[in-house]
């Protein structure tokens, strides 16, 4: 039991390996890709066991969405993805932030958890950004 995803499985509350300073410092890290200001939201819901995390963008349209919880399926915490929406003018520039920004979650959270989208969420081209079909079919993954 070295790692956070085996801390998890003993049943311990996300406050224990998750805290709102490092949720701050990921939301700041997003901040300098986009070069706006976000307002960050946090959701501690079921004694702990389950967040709801919400990065809203000021000055222009921009949103990510996560839900951070223990798989009841599998012995594994999962990171989802919700919404990703960055709404900006040239699209080559949309596609390459949307690639820094899942590559910053990623960085901060997948010490805690597996990083997925459900299969149905079809907003963005998520195999193209790194995620593969699990074999469950129920989400997309980070590789």
């Amino acid at each position: 039991m070295n790692d956070l995803l085996s801390l998890r499985c003993i049943n311990i509350t996300l406050s224990e390996i998750l805290s709102d300073e490092y949720l701050s410092l990921m939301k700041w890290e997003i901040e300098k890709i986009l070069q706006i200001n976000l307002i960050k939201h946090i959701l501690k819901y079921e004694d702990d066991t389950e967040w709801f995390i919400l990065l809203n963008g000021i000055e222009k349209n921009f949103r990510l969405w996560l839900t951070i919880f223990q798989d009841s399926y599998e012995p594994v915490n999962r990171i989802i993805i919700n919404e990703l929406s960055v709404s900006f003018e040239k699209e080559i520039d949309k596609k390459e932030l949307e690639k820094q920004i899942i590559k910053t979650v990623s960085e901060f959270l997948r010490d805690i958890g597996v990083i997925s989208v459900y299969s149905n969420n079809t907003s963005l081209p998520w195999e193209e950004l790194g995620f593969m079909l699990e074999e469950n079919k129920l989400y997309f993954s980070l590789k």
